[in-house]
């Protein structure tokens, strides 16, 4: 199995920010049809992340705090899946700082299930 930092590169390489701004963002939340490849790739990416548990955090710990947007985004939701393991401070700060509303919203949602 690919380690959390390979499977966020890939992630990072495959996801098509643009594309997603100019057709989706606004439009129909943060999802897209299920046949679409970059969401198959963002879920696939969240579900092998968890797999990971514990060795993931440290990972998207540090992906919450990255320049890429889509990255932040993930990282936020995948921390709320892997439960005690979690400090909440990160999270509260995404979600009162963070300048996307799309991280904020998926901090606070992390925040919920922790």
């Amino acid at each position: 199995m690919s380690s959390p930092d390979e499977l966020l590169r890939t992630f990072k390489e495959g996801w098509d920010e643009e594309l997603w701004q100019q057709k989706f963002r606004g439009k129909a939340g943060y999802m897209r049809a299920d046949d679409d490849r970059g969401w198959q790739l963002r879920m696939l990416t969240l579900q092998r992340l968890v797999k990971h548990g514990q060795e993931a955090v440290p990972v998207l710990l540090k992906s919450l705090k990255s320049d890429s947007t889509p990255e932040r985004i993930l990282a936020a939701q995948a921390l709320g899946y892997l439960g005690p393991q979690v400090a909440l401070e990160p999270l509260i700060v995404a979600a009162k700082s963070d300048a996307d509303p799309l991280v904020r919203l998926y901090a606070i949602d992390s925040l919920g299930m922790l």
